[in-house]
C-alpha cells in the first residue's frame, strides 16, 4: 500500500514538473525535489498546480492533507559522481535543504506553499497573480539573516481560501505586531483570527508564542522569528 500512495502522487506530481520546465532532482518518501532553472513563475505555477491535482484525488484508503511544497530560490551545483564503474548525478546546495524545510513546517502554518520572500521578488506583480499572506520570518542560521516567508494559498481548497482572505489584514497586522515585539497586541489579533477560523494552525502558533515572549521566557525574549534553520 506505501508502494501505492508514494506512486499515486508521483503520478500527479511529475508531469506538471515537466510541463513547467522543471527537472525532478531526487525522490524521498512520497516527495519530490526539483530545479526550474528558467522564468520564475513557472515553479509557483507548478506548485499551485501539483497541490489541485492533488486535490482531486479520490481514494479512501490515504489521506493528502498533509501534501505541501517548500519554494527558494539560490545556486545549486551539478556534477557526475562515480567509481569508473557506475555513476550518478549529484546536486549541491544550500537551498536544496532550505526548501525541504520549508515543506516540513508548512503544514504547522497552516500553509500547502510556503515561499521565501527573496524568491517571491524576483516574480513580476507577485502580490497581484498571486494569493498570498505573510507568515513571518524565520532566521537562516548558516547565512546570518532573516527570511520572510509566504503562504501563498492558490493551491488550497476554496473554503480554506476564502477563510484566508476574510482573516488576512487582522493576521498579518498581528505578525507586523510580532516583529515590532508587541506581543500582547499581537496576540490579541491572531485571537481574532481564530475566532473567525479555528483551524488556522499559524495564528494558534502565533498565541503560543506570544504568551512564551511576553513572559520573558528564556530563549523567546525580544524574539522577532518563528522558527530557525
Amino acid at each position: 500500500d506505501i508502494f501505492r500512495y508514494i506512486n499515486t502522487i508521483l503520478s500527479k506530481l511529475i508531469p506538471v514538473i515537466e510541463q513547467n520546465n522543471g527537472e525532478a532532482d531526487s525522490f524521498s518518501d512520497a516527495g519530490v525535489t526539483a530545479l526550474f532553472s528558467q522564468d520564475p513563475r513557472s515553479a509557483l505555477i507548478s506548485a499551485i498546480s501539483m497541490c489541485q491535482e492533488i486535490n482531486t484525488i479520490e481514494d479512501s484508503d490515504f489521506d493528502f492533507s498533509s501534501f505541501a511544497v517548500g519554494l527558494c530560490f539560490g545556486s545549486v551545483m551539478i556534477g557526475v559522481v562515480g567509481d569508473g564503474k557506475s555513476y550518478s548525478t549529484l546536486t549541491i546546495s544550500e537551498y536544496t535543504g532550505l526548501s525541504k524545510y520549508l515543506q516540513s513546517i508548512a503544514g504547522k502554518y497552516y500553509s500547502r506553499i510556503l515561499i521565501t520572500a527573496s524568491y517571491a521578488d524576483l516574480i513580476d506583480d507577485f502580490s497581484k497573480r498571486f494569493s498570498s499572506r505573510t507568515v513571518g520570518q524565520i532566521y537562516l542560521t548558516k547565512l546570518k539573516k532573516y527570511e520572510k516567508i509566504y503562504d501563498v494559498y492558490n493551491g488550497d481548497t476554496l473554503e480554506i481560501r476564502n477563510k484566508k482572505r476574510n482573516t488576512q489584514l487582522m493576521f498579518e497586522k498581528g505578525v507586523e505586531l510580532f516583529t515590532d515585539m508587541k506581543y500582547d497586541q499581537a496576540r490579541l489579533h491572531f485571537v481574532e483570527v481564530l475566532k473567525a477560523d479555528r483551524q488556522d494552525l499559524a495564528a494558534k502558533e502565533y498565541v503560543y508564542l506570544c504568551d512564551k515572549c511576553a513572559s520573558g521566557e528564556v530563549g523567546f525574549s525580544e524574539r522577532t522569528f518563528l522558527e530557525s534553520w
